[in-house]
């Protein structure tokens, strides 16, 4: 299926609630599209964040990612962009959960994903919620 608008070149399979002209200077929304990433994580990364936190990167499928809050990483510099998402899962809608992560070429890269400390509920708790 093809968007309607004319200038868009965009072939995708329709989605609910993402829109491929989601910019504020557009004029109009004409059609939607789901949004496939690839996602990665080094193996040892893995192993140890499911001791550390309990919870396994490949879970991470169920993340809700429509209803994040995604933040830069600034608390130290990394050597590259780290960015935070604070938000539910599907098998657990009343809980926060944090996916630190970086976005290479190819992929995004999980760093680390474990349940939202508190202070991270209280700043963008009600963003999310609301």
């Amino acid at each position: 299926m093809r968007c309607r608008r004319r200038s868009c070149r965009l072939a995708v399979p329709r989605a609910r609630g993402v829109n491929c002209h989601d910019n504020p200077l557009d004029d109009g929304i004409d059609c939607q599209y789901t949004l496939l990433v690839l996602i990665e994580w080094d193996d040892a990364k893995r192993a140890g964040n499911a001791a550390k936190h309990g919870i396994d990167f490949a879970s991470v499928g169920q993340f809700d990612w429509s209803a994040a809050v995604v933040r830069a990483g600034v608390r130290f510099d990394y050597g590259e962009v780290r960015l935070l998402a604070l938000g539910p899962m599907t098998s657990e809608p009343d809980r926060l959960f944090a996916v630190v992560y970086t976005v290479e070429r190819r992929a995004g890269r999980i760093i680390s994903f474990r349940r939202a400390n508190n202070r991270e509920i209280k700043t963008c708790g009600a963003e999310i919620q609301a």
